[in-house]
């Protein structure tokens, strides 16, 4: 099973993005978007040491940052 470190909610109100990781942190987290109306899953990618998550107002992009060796932020495209 995977432990839910992190929780976003889309402004939209339409997804809702997660970072899961094994607990023994023995391989990298996942990078989960879910359907808010039926919870399936939208997308999902493998990032290592997640430590926050943030959507844009508009909902369209997300950020997030990870601390893998040195602290990195990202900002992508939301998958639709």
């Amino acid at each position: 099973p995977m432990t839910l470190e992190l929780v976003a909610f889309a402004p939209r109100g339409d997804l809702v993005l997660s970072y899961e990781s094994p607990p023994s942190g023995a391989a990298p987290g996942t990078l989960v978007f879910r359907s808010m109306s039926d919870g399936a899953t939208v997308a999902m990618y493998d990032v290592a040491e997640v430590s926050a998550l943030a959507f844009a107002p508009a909902s369209d992009r997300f950020v997030y940052t990870t601390g893998a060796g040195r602290t990195y932020t990202a900002l992508a495209r939301v998958p639709r």
